[in-house]
């Protein structure tokens, strides 16, 4: 598989786990770009897998809107995007 293609298919899957936390949780997408100083319309573009949250960020935001289990599932498929 093209490292790109790769890199796509797994923002897609990080986009789908964040869009699913955040409506489980009754968030909004302002309140969850407030969180990490961003706006929703970041938070649109995580979700819909076409930018990638950093690190930072994530570790901001995982643990806002899931239990501890879920953010750490996130964010090991976050840190596997960044890292390829």
């Amino acid at each position: 598989m093209d490292y790109q293609l790769a890199i796509n298919i797994l923002s897609k899957k990080m986009g789908v786990l964040l869009r699913t936390a955040r409506t489980q949780r009754g968030e909004s997408k302002k309140a969850c770009g407030e969180i990490i100083g961003s706006t929703a319309r970041t938070i649109s573009k995580y979700e819909a897998g076409d930018k990638s949250p950093s690190l930072p960020e994530l570790e901001v935001l995982a643990p806002s809107l899931v239990n501890s289990q879920v953010a750490s599932i996130i964010a090991r498929a976050c840190i596997s995007v960044i890292s390829g």
